[in-house]
């Protein structure tokens, strides 16, 4: 098992509405160096899954894994959000039309090659995941 946890810790336990999430665009003051982050707008009311969430996100990161990087807390209007650098890539919100279609004719196997590098990938990641002591229900 990885250092952190004598048994896998459950990723994903936590509840999740999308519409609290949004990805932005955040410049310094001077306008120049850009960071591409994602808010999540979390409950005031009971912030322990959030905190927990954050906390366990710190350890992925330094276990070199690839996840969203937390980066603060910020309290607004009578709101919490918590702040973490956007990992490169799509997202499924950002999907066009054209990508899903290529999407599902791939899941489908009409491109048996690419089909088997995006399995390949998603088993070497889970097995990273795995490695370093951090699980999720839908793999056991």
């Amino acid at each position: 098992m990885g250092t952190f946890a004598t048994k896998p810790i459950q990723l994903l336990h936590f509840p999740y509405d999308v519409t609290k999430i949004k990805h932005f665009t955040v410049r310094d003051a001077d306008g120049g160096e850009t960071l591409q982050v994602v808010s999540k707008r979390v409950s005031l009311t009971d912030t322990r899954y959030a905190k927990e969430e954050f906390d366990i996100l710190n350890r992925i990161v330094a276990a070199g894994l690839p996840v969203p990087e937390p980066i603060a807390w910020v309290h607004d209007h009578g709101n919490m959000y918590f702040i973490m650098k956007r990992v490169s890539g799509k997202s499924l919100m950002d999907l066009t039309d054209e990508d899903i279609i290529t999407l599902t004719s791939v899941l489908k196997s009409e491109v048996p090659d690419m089909r088997q590098k995006i399995e390949d990938a998603v088993s070497e990641t889970r097995t990273r995941f795995l490695q370093a002591g951090f699980a999720h229900k839908d793999w056991e």
